[in-house]
């Protein structure tokens, strides 16, 4: 090799360095198998079958059943009834097995879990190094629900906050955590709003009957999907209605109420850029943040268990009759149709997105 080529050849090796070097400064590299992809969590079932997590990449090129067992030769047992994020770390929470398994979120290896001082846990949260976990206690019992809050830390529980019946979903604003009561196995009609500061629950904003759902809109403010509650000691069964509740998070107080008709119960809800989407009666409806009336017509079809909407795309699990195996549906929100779909586990439930 003569002088000028070998000059040559050591110009362009730089240059490759240098521009490898400027790729990595602005590409982020995967942290793990399970980065860049969606999870979707399954309850399992009575009949034995464990909850798991199922695994879809972005670009739905890849798909894997109950990841958790693949990397750690476990179950996490029945009923997997959410995941909470916390940076690198995913919160498992399953309710009858009284438990929070606490994985790495991208590599899904396992790091701890909380096996005390819960009882039929529900939902986590998160301030700052603290877990707010929702608990319904014993289900026979409406006095003894409870907030435990977990101490990340050494993953204990390290205190609990008395609230009322069936405590469910969580949002958190400048330090206080509005909490849905469901109602567990009965009914409620209260979100409480926790002061994080001094643990006391400052306030019980009342709202439609078996409030569960909630999001945030542009403003800030909470939108709460009250399903309506159902009265099974009588025949035939009476029912009401359910109800869409907007909280102003600046006092605290309800600022919006929409009916719905008869004894129609919505069931999910979802908000994407200034739209609240919402199911009722195996259909989806569209309505803009700003409505004081529901829509009319429906958006899209489908009986579903959990629904979530990213870049544009809603996605959704159909668990079928709740043994057999589930299925996740990708519609298009451009055009409403449907684009992709996937066989899952058995009951599907929630959609996260890592």
């Amino acid at each position: 090799m003569n002088f000028k080529k070998l000059l040559y050849t050591g110009i362009l090796f730089g240059l490759i360095l240098s521009s490898c070097s400027d790729d990595d400064d602005s590409m982020q590299l995967p942290r793990g198998e399970y980065d860049n992809g969606i999870l979707i969590s399954h309850e399992g079932s009575f009949s034995g079958v464990s909850g798991q997590v199922s695994f879809v990449s972005n670009d739905f090129s890849d798909t894997q059943d109950d990841i958790y067992n693949t990397v750690n030769n476990e179950t996490l047992g029945i009923f997997q009834q959410s995941i909470g994020f916390k940076d690198d770390l995913a919160f498992i929470v399953v309710d009858n097995a009284n438990t929070i398994t606490v994985v790495n979120r991208f590599t899904f290896e396992k790091v701890d879990q909380i096996t005390t001082g819960l009882q039929t846990p529900r939902y986590i949260s998160f301030i700052d190094d603290k877990g707010y976990v929702t608990n319904w206690g014993d289900t026979s019992s409406a006095t003894d629900d409870f907030i435990a809050i977990i101490d990340l830390s050494d993953y204990t529980v390290s205190t609990t906050i008395p609230v009322s019946e069936g405590p469910e979903q969580m949002l958190i604003k400048d330090g206080l955590v509005y909490v849905s009561h469901k109602g567990g196995f009965g009914s409620n009609n209260i979100v409480s709003v926790i002061d994080s500061n001094n643990s006391n629950a400052v306030k019980e904003v009342e709202v439609g009957d078996n409030p569960d759902e909630l999001a945030f809109d542009t403003a800030g403010n909470i939108w709460v999907l009250c399903g309506g509650k159902t009265d099974f000691s009588v025949t035939p069964f009476a029912k009401t209605s359910g109800t869409l509740v907007k909280i102003n998070t600046s006092d605290q107080t309800v600022a919006t109420t929409i009916n719905f008709t008869g004894e129609e119960q919505p069931e999910l809800m979802a908000y994407y850029e200034g739209n609240i989407y919402y199911t009722l009666n195996s259909k989806v409806y569209k309505m803009d943040e700003s409505a004081t009336t529901l829509p009319t017509e429906s958006v899209i079809d489908g009986s579903f268990y959990g629904m979530s909407i990213r870049d544009n795309k809603l996605y959704a699990v159909d668990a079928k009759d709740f043994s057999a195996k589930g299925e996740l549906k990708i519609f298009d929100l451009s055009n409403n149709q449907e684009t992709n779909s996937f066989d899952m586990g058995v009951v599907p439930a929630k959609i996260y997105f890592n």
